[in-house]
């Protein structure tokens, strides 16, 4: 199987999307080998048998754009070199070269995710209108000339349906969980929690402190971030709430399974934004509390609710009294806990990279064989 991959996230690491990699990259090594290009992180590059990590050169602290252009510029002599079959792309940008060289037979696989124009769309100052939809006709245009586009849930499908990707282009692929076997854990008695701040951690982190300060009941709180976190703007906030002494930082590595085990239910916060509402993100509070089988506190929106199920208490999104109650609900009930933990125990089973592999694998057998 000759694919090569195109990634601009670190890996190895713990976050979401570094572990989509990884488990991509182990499957292509079981079916017969490829290539990887992608940045590595610290304790990179991936050892994966049959599959060669060459490690983009991006600089320390890039921040997402800078490393997709990177990757984007990078790819084509690494098409020019492995002359795949298949290139699985992440990213609408990194697709592009391999798009180029089509007519060479190259076939090319996107997982778009959070696209350069949702991601515009949250920067202040904003884009102008014009070059917006310039960004927006850019990607409907990429994404149409695709083989095959991989959605990671149902919402983020039916986003891409509207955009244009052709119903038999367009397949549906749901992660599993960050580790196949977090161990038992019994549901500690005190009242701790872990908010797992994945995406837009500031705003994420906001939300869940301003509710907590208003909750009437003791609690701690571990905020779990990304790797490059700089949590001096939720400090200050904390402070300000006078809730500073109640919170403790962390980031996602190797520790996090502890982390999120050692709570009686985790948090899942997301502001609101494009990103959310297409369902281009995968909430990872999700996926963490799952692991390590623990009851979760989400927003009721529908890319959560794709991979939660009956495993979350939902409150209404961005609504901070919502969740102080809900959270005083799941703290304040054994029984609430209790429902969800069978809940829990169902998704997991739900949620496993075995029905992912195995799709992605016919994607590749589909268009390297057509």
């Amino acid at each position: 199987m000759s694919v090569l991959l195109l990634a601009d996230e670190p890996i190895p690491a713990w976050s979401a999307d570094a572990i989509r990699v990884r488990h991509r990259a182990e499957l292509l090594g079981r079916r017969g080998g490829g290539a990887l290009l992608a940045p590595a992180s610290a304790d990179g590059p991936l050892l994966v048998p049959g599959v060669r990590h060459h490690p983009a050169p991006v600089p320390p602290g890039a921040d997402v754009d800078h490393r997709e252009a990177l990757v984007a510029e990078q790819a084509a002599a690494a098409i020019d070199q492995h002359r795949p079959a298949v290139v699985h792309a992440f990213g609408v940008r990194a697709a592009v070269p391999a798009l180029m060289r089509a007519r060479h037979g190259v076939r090319v696989v996107v997982e778009p995710g959070r696209t350069p124009s949702q991601r515009m769309r949250a920067i202040e100052p904003p884009l102008p209108p014009s070059r917006l939809e310039e960004l927006v006709a850019l990607e409907d245009k990429t994404l149409a000339r695709a083989d095959a586009v991989i959605a990671r849930s149902p919402t983020e499908a039916a986003h891409l349906a509207k955009r244009g990707v052709r119903p038999d282009r367009l397949w549906t692929v749901t992660d599993g969980l960050p580790l196949p076997d977090a161990g038992e854990h019994p549901l500690p008695d005190l009242p701790m929690l872990t908010a797992v701040v994945a995406y837009a951690p500031d705003e994420a982190a906001e939300l869940v402190l301003r509710a907590l300060a208003r909750l009437e009941a003791p609690w701690r709180l571990t905020l779990l971030g990304p790797g490059d976190w700089s949590t001096g703007n939720t400090e200050h906030i904390a402070r300000a709430l006078e809730i500073a002494h109640r919170v403790t930082y962390a980031r996602l590595d190797a520790d996090a399974p502890l982390r999120v085990a050692g709570a009686q239910a985790v948090i899942c916060g997301l502001p609101w934004d494009r990103s959310v509402q297409a369902g281009a993100i995968v909430p990872e509070a999700v996926l963490w509390a799952l692991a390590c089988r623990r009851p979760v506190v989400a927003p009721d929106v529908p890319v959560v609710r794709a991979y939660a199920g009956a495993a979350a208490r939902y409150y209404a999104h961005d609504d901070i009294d919502a969740l102080r109650g809900t959270l005083r609900a799941v703290l304040g009930e054994r029984g609430v806990r209790a429902v969800l933990l069978d809940a829990v125990d169902e998704r997991r089973a739900a949620l496993d990279w075995h029905g992912a592999d195995a799709a992605i694998g016919d994607v590749w057998s589909v268009l390297r064989e057509g």
